[in-house]
C-alpha cells in the first residue's frame, strides 16, 4: 500500500470512486486501511489514477506527512476512499 512514490488503493472496479482529502481528523465511519509516512514533493498530492489518467493534484506544502487510509468497506470493493493527511514538519 506504502511505497517510493506514495500510497496506492486498490478499489472497486468500473466504478466511480469519491476520493477525500481531510487534514488531521479522520472520518467517524469508515474501514481502516493502513497509514504510513510519504514526503510531498513540489507539486503537492497527486489524487487519482494514474493509469487511466484521472489524477488531480491536491496543494500542500512539500516534507514529510503522515497519511491514514480509510475506506467505505473491504478492500478491492470500496466506493468511497479518504486519506487524513498530517504534516510531520511542525
Amino acid at each position: 500500500m506504502f511505497g517510493p512514490k506514495g500510497v496506492a488503493v486498490a478499489a472497486a472496479i468500473d466504478e466511480v470512486i469519491e476520493i477525500t482529502v481531510l487534514q488531521d481528523a479522520g472520518p467517524s465511519a469508515a474501514v481502516f486501511y493502513g497509514s504510513g509516512d510519504i514526503l510531498v514533493g513540489n507539486q503537492g498530492l497527486i489524487i487519482g489514477n494514474e493509469v487511466a489518467g484521472t489524477t488531480e493534484v491536491v496543494p500542500w506544502p512539500t516534507g514529510r506527512v503522515h497519511v491514514q487510509v480509510f475506506g467505505d468497506g473491504p478492500k478491492d470493493t470500496a466506493t468511497r476512499i479518504t486519506f487524513v493527511v498530517k504534516d510531520l514538519q511542525n
